[in-house]
């Protein structure tokens, strides 16, 4: 097939394309090129000596495949690119040293391989990186601390591989970062104060570690922060009461509208929140309930921005799994709506402040397996946005507050395993909704729905009103127990009236009750 030598962008994603990459099929003139979603296999062909090709590509594609065998050096020969994704692979073997050869790179999206061996420092040659997602290998080895130099560098996905040692301190220097996901390795020591530093986060992921020590109260202190993730570790303590105060957790906008219309500024490789204008920081994302996540134009995360000639292009590049309403799922996007704190496993105890009342744009809130103990605080209630709630396997005591009955959006709710006492808030709350095993292991606990039977709305137009049976037993006798009398004589009555009038079933009828006095007794004769 022949291709125009116009041709600067070449898109063939989400098809069925099959077979070996080989640089022989990939056109000189071309600046972009998307492969993503094919079938694809084989190793990546690159071995002829690219520099004499003169090749002016600047953004491959190559994402979700069958690319199989280790990454080629040549690769690093092609200096041009800006962003190269390579990942949801079968990738094999170290990287190679070579990709630091690749200066102008922004982005860098290896993730879902089976790459293994030490993060190479040369990546610390790519000063111009914005968004760096090695996630889900087998990496191991220290985090190196010359990522730190990378001052550009906005987003750091390291989760999901078999890292040890510390959080260096290097990377308190990178001013930029939005995104710090190193859940799911095997890092150790204190959670660092200098995170408190990094004022642009709003991402920090560090579940399924082996932090210890108390919570930093520093982190309170990041304004921006929507997503906080410390599950799953050896922490101890109480809740910093900075951690009540997060900027972009306490303020509920109601206003539908998506962060930034102003979608086609021109501009070249330029970085900034998904959706802001350029130029433009929202203090607080707003509210996006119920607008579908298929408009690129709805999600909150890091963008880099491409032009391409004359047409702007954008490549969104977030992405995360969080533990939410009771299972794992993957958010493709980083919504801007999205506030979650999971401190959920680990060793916290204390009294929960009525101060998380102020949270009132918290989404998802995880504290269960912990030891926290007293009372639930009303204050929850004004929790308006939550839709996911989990405080099992603590020891809170008392009762249920009212309040949470009136959280419209909640629609996963965890409390089982405290010791809860009390009547579940019923009139007018839709706390009655959940499954009685949201309650479990409060065996102190009263009401619809740990007792079924008292789930019938009361005066209901569908339903009689209900009797309490115990106060009509003090006047000597229950409606429940006439209405199963007169059921009972009224079946018998029935039965006789039969047999009197159809002579043909009474005969029979009692030919079989014969019969069968017969076979009981020459059975017991015998």
């Amino acid at each position: 097939m022949g291709i125009s030598p116009e041709l600067r962008s070449l898109n063939l994603s989400n098809n069925h394309l099959e077979g070996p990459l080989t640089v022989s099929s990939i056109p000189l003139q071309l600046q972009s090129l998307d492969l993503s979603v094919n079938e694809l296999n084989g190793p990546l062909l690159l071995d002829i000596p690219i520099p004499e090709q003169n090749f002016s590509l600047e953004k491959l594609l190559l994402a979700d495949n069958k690319i199989e065998g280790p990454i080629t050096a040549s690769l690093g020969t092609m200096t041009s690119l800006y962003i190269l994704d390579l990942s949801n692979n079968q990738l094999r073997g170290n990287i190679p040293d070579s990709l630091g050869n690749l200066t102008l790179l922004t982005v860098l999206r290896l993730e879902s391989n089976h790459l293994n061996g030490e993060i190479p420092a040369c990546l610390t040659n790519l000063s111009e990186l914005v968004m760096l997602n090695l996630a889900s290998n087998e990496l191991e080895g220290q985090i190196p601390k010359e990522l730190g130099n990378l001052a550009g560098l906005a987003s750091l996905h390291l989760e999901k591989n078999n890292l040890q040692g510390l959080l260096p301190l290097s990377l308190a220097q990178l001013s930029n970062l939005q995104v710090i996901d190193v859940g799911e390795n095997n890092l150790t020591g204190n959670i660092p104060s200098w995170i408190g530093t990094c004022s642009s986060l709003l991402v920090l992921m560090m579940r399924s570690n082996n932090f210890k020590g108390k919570l930093p109260p520093q982190i309170g202190e990041l304004t921006e922060l929507l997503i906080l993730d410390l599950s799953s570790n050896l922490l101890y303590g109480e809740i910093p009461n900075t951690y009540l105060n997060l900027a972009a957790m306490v303020v509920v906008n109601e206003d539908m509208s998506v962060v930034g219309e102003d979608r086609h500024a021109p501009s070249a490789r330029r970085v900034r929140p998904c959706g802001a204008p350029s130029g433009a920081r929202s203090r607080h994302p707003p509210n996006i309930r119920g607008i579908t996540p298929d408009s690129d134009h709805n999600y909150y995360g890091t963008c880099v921005d491409y032009v391409y000639g004359n047409e702007d292009r954008r490549y969104y590049i977030e992405g995360l799994d969080l533990i939410t309403k009771g299972s794992e799922r993957h958010y493709a996007y980083v919504l801007s709506g999205m506030a979650c704190i999971d401190l959920s496993n680990n060793r916290l105890w204390g009294h929960l402040p009525a101060k998380i009342g102020n949270l009132k744009g918290l989404m998802f809130l995880n504290l269960s397996r912990n030891s926290f103990n007293g009372d639930i605080p009303g204050s929850m209630g004004n929790l308006s946005q939550l839709e996911s709630l989990d405080l099992s396997l603590n020891k809170f005591s008392g009762k249920i507050p009212f309040q949470l009955g009136s959280l419209d959006y909640l629609g996963y709710l965890n409390m089982s395993y405290n010791n809860l006492s009390g009547v579940i808030p019923q009139q007018g709350s839709h706390m009655i909704t959940f499954d009685k095993s949201a309650f479990w292991g409060n065996p102190n606990l009263r009401g619809c729905p740990v007792e079924s039977w008292k789930c019938s709305p009361p005066h209901s137009p569908l339903s009689p009103p209900t009797i309490d049976v115990k106060e009509e037993a003090k006047e000597g006798f229950s409606w429940y127990e006439l209405s199963m009398g007169w059921s009972v004589a009224a079946g018998f009555f029935a039965v006789v009236l039969v047999l009197t009038f159809k002579v043909n079933w009474r005969k029979t009828t009692f030919d079989q009750m014969d019969r069968a006095i017969t076979f009981l007794l020459g059975e017991r004769t015998n």
